[in-house]
């Protein structure tokens, strides 16, 4: 199986990122966990996913042999990666993209969302940032809407476009199961990426948020995660949207994992 990682940028620290990310706009803010502390949101990691990293080489291998990893899916069912513009939406674009993801692997149509959909509302309108496992809240309980229903815009704010019609066609669009990892785990995100779920990861010192695909074995023992971010095709990824962070670098503050979305069969 064609991996397609060939021209995949591989970032090793921060510093590599923050080169190319101060190019654009952020909105990531720090999660309170002395507020809103690990599982008190959606509960804690469940202990059955967890894999031992003595295992994760077997594992990824026998996974893109398959050709089953998210990446792997993405690209061919040809998603275009969103695109935040000049917004503070990332940290909702990245539970955007997860649910890209979730419905590739369930053999559904591309139907692309509209992060503002869902950021907007959530933020009282203000497009000030946030943190994805309260993004992926607000998705699990009302929704979201596509871009053809938003305007065709990713981004636009516009409090018109949220009527009672669209309203109750975002619920129909809910996430139902969703885990959250304990903040700065590789292994519960390295666990989720081989049991093919995606992950909305934030990141406090750069201020963002992507979504983590799926796990790379980069040399042998070496290993990181492949992640698609909020800048369609920039010049700091692939032609993906895509690029590898290895090692402690993938490490997120925050990360949730959407599990199940409707609907499931559209």
């Amino acid at each position: 199986m064609m991996d397609n990682l060939n021209g995949t940028p591989i970032y090793d620290t921060e510093e590599d990122l923050e080169r190319v990310l101060p190019l654009v706009r952020h909105g990531h803010i720090p999660r309170n966990y002395a507020i809103e502390p690990y599982g008190s949101v959606h509960g804690t990691f469940p202990d059955d996913l967890l894999i031992k990293p003595e295992n994760y080489s077997a594992a990824i291998k026998q996974q893109r042999e398959e050709g089953s990893a998210l990446d792997q899916l993405w690209i061919r069912f040809g998603i275009k990666s969103l695109h935040q513009q000049q917004t503070s939406m990332c940290w909702m674009f990245a539970v955007m993209q997860a649910i890209l993801a979730i419905r590739a692997k369930a053999g559904l149509p591309t139907i692309y969302p509209s992060p503002a959909s869902a950021a907007l509302p959530c933020m009282g309108w203000s497009d000030n940032g946030g943190w994805s496992t309260n993004g992926t809240r607000w998705v699990a309980e009302h929704g979201y809407n596509t871009v053809e229903e938003w305007g065709g815009s990713q981004v636009k704010n516009d409090r018109r476009l949220y009527t009672e019609e669209n309203k109750a066609k975002a619920r129909a669009r809910r996430i139902t199961e969703w885990s959250e990892c304990r903040p700065r785990s590789q292994q519960q995100q390295m666990s989720l990426a081989i049991h093919g779920r995606p992950v909305a990861v934030g990141y406090n010192r750069l201020g963002h948020a992507i979504c983590q695909l799926a796990a790379i074995e980069i040399e042998p023992g070496s290993f990181g995660a492949r992640f698609v971010d909020n800048y369609g095709d920039a010049s700091w990824t692939d032609e993906y949207g895509m690029y590898i962070m290895r090692g402690n670098l993938m490490i997120a503050d925050d990360a949730v994992s959407p599990g199940v979305v409707l609907p499931t069969t559209d």
